[in-house]
């Protein structure tokens, strides 16, 4: 009667070892399959602005605020850790009106690129950059002021009125 009881423990314990590596091996592929579905990006995307290019491509005068008489603002994105090409878009607002899209074709060899976009000194204001995926997932954000700051626009209102 013990020796049975031992062999059953023994048959079990066998059996929910199994089990577990199973399941794990399971949760690894279903995990995988979920970054895909999702598009949860495997890359790192970093953003700069700055007032300037250098004749090799380097971005000057970074800030986040700008002279009124800037007349052009430069955006760098670069990705990090990208494992393959990646689409990415980088979309100017002023306000919150959109004022400009353009897409980079970034990869390994040609991590990072450089846009511009050119700001009259009449439309001194609150601007910023996000840069988006192929899906329009936001991926960062740049706030910047041209000039003086204009008054807050209804999504910035918004977000210093929400209560925690």
């Amino acid at each position: 009667m013990h020796w049975r009881r031992l062999s059953l423990i023994a048959v079990f314990v066998v059996l929910a070892v199994s089990l577990g590596r199973a399941e794990e091996c399971r949760c690894q592929a279903l995990g995988d399959s979920l970054t895909d579905w999702m598009n949860i990006p495997t890359f790192t995307v970093e953003a700069t602005l700055g007032s300037g290019v250098t004749a090799d491509g380097q971005l000057t005068g970074e800030a986040s605020s700008f002279a009124k008489d800037v007349g052009v603002v430069y955006c760098r994105v670069a990705i990090i850790d990208a494992t393959q090409a990646q689409t990415v878009t980088v979309v100017w607002y002023r306000g919150d009106a959109e004022t400009s899209r353009t897409d980079l074709q970034l990869s390994k060899e040609k991590h990072h690129a450089i846009t511009q976009l050119t700001i009259p000194a009449k439309q001194a204001g609150t601007w910023r950059v996000e840069i988006v995926d192929a899906n329009d997932n936001v991926l960062t954000v740049l706030p910047f002021v041209v000039g003086k700051a204009s008054a807050p626009t209804e999504t910035q209102h918004k977000q210093k009125t929400k209560q925690p």
